[in-house]
């Protein structure tokens, strides 16, 4: 008796609701759910919200992960890239380690995921669509070229990419792409701590460890290239394409670093010669 009361119970108030048709209102599509009226646009906007706010809850779950590994992390950093079209490299994770740094990647896709190391597209497979998405390792690529520009007096300093997916979605990677024996990984969010610790306790053997003092300098330099806001690229931007020194004419390449080592050149800029005497 108790059973088909508690029955009953979870009949009323977890009923499924589902659609009874479609109305036309004007020129407007309206989609019918028991007795609520959502237009398109409606519709659109809630299933966006749920979307961003399903990507929120990842990227914290996986700041979580990092910080409890006790290692230095950054999360969103912005510097700059004169590679990208935006001229930005936006990295989701960082984190400084004795034995070289991680650069993370996070998706939030949902569907099948299918992908090859060398293609330079990778699909997701929806119910109901079907998209492509440039190679996340690729991008990764990007961004880790964009941190040796910028750590270029650690020529030696190890890189290992990661990319994770959520559980939202299945993986059909290559499968060397789960080798903790490489240096680039494509693997669930939930697994990214435990790669990492496995990552670490294989190379930790074979690999030249930093000191205490040569990763405090490495995390001043990622802080102070972090671009927080518009104003500290305007100050980049504002910055002479020439030395201070003998008005020789320098490379992006070069004014980035001494944007980034602003504090050591005073905030000038200087070739590479006269860099020496700093």
């Amino acid at each position: 008796m108790l059973f088909n009361f508690l029955k009953k119970l979870l009949k009323l108030n977890f009923r499924k609701i589902k659609p009874s048709g479609k109305k036309s209102l004007g020129n407007k599509s309206i989609q019918v759910f028991g007795n609520e009226l959502l237009g398109s646009n409606s519709i659109y906007i809630e299933n966006r919200r749920k979307s961003l706010r399903k990507g929120e809850l990842a990227e914290y779950k996986i700041q979580l992960q990092l910080d409890n590994l006790g290692y230095k992390v950054f999360n969103d950093l912005l510097v700059l890239n004169q590679k990208s079209l935006s001229g930005y490299s936006q990295i989701d994770h960082v984190l400084v380690s004795p034995y070289g740094i991680f650069v993370i990647e996070t998706k939030n896709y949902f569907g099948n995921i299918y992908g090859v190391k060398n293609n330079e597209k990778w699909n997701c497979v929806g119910y109901n669509k079907e998209y492509k998405f440039y190679n996340p390792l690729w991008q990764n690529f990007g961004h880790i070229q964009a941190l040796k520009l910028l750590l270029k007096d650690y020529a030696n300093l190890s890189y290992y990419s990661i990319v994770t997916f959520t559980r939202r979605c299945c993986l059909f990677v290559d499968s060397e792409l789960k080798n903790i024996a490489l240096n680039e990984l494509v693997i669930f969010d939930t697994d990214l701590s435990d790669f990492i610790e496995r990552k670490i306790k294989y190379i930790s053997r074979n690999i030249l460890v930093l000191n205490e003092l040569q990763i405090k300098r490495i995390c001043e330099i990622l802080s102070l290239a972090n671009i927080e806001n518009r104003q500290d690229y305007q100050i980049f931007i504002d910055m002479p394409n020439v030395c201070s020194v003998c008005s020789a004419k320098v490379s992006h390449k070069i004014k980035s670093y001494c944007f980034v080592n602003r504090r050591r050149f005073g905030g000038k800029v200087f070739c590479y010669d006269h860099q020496k005497r700093f």
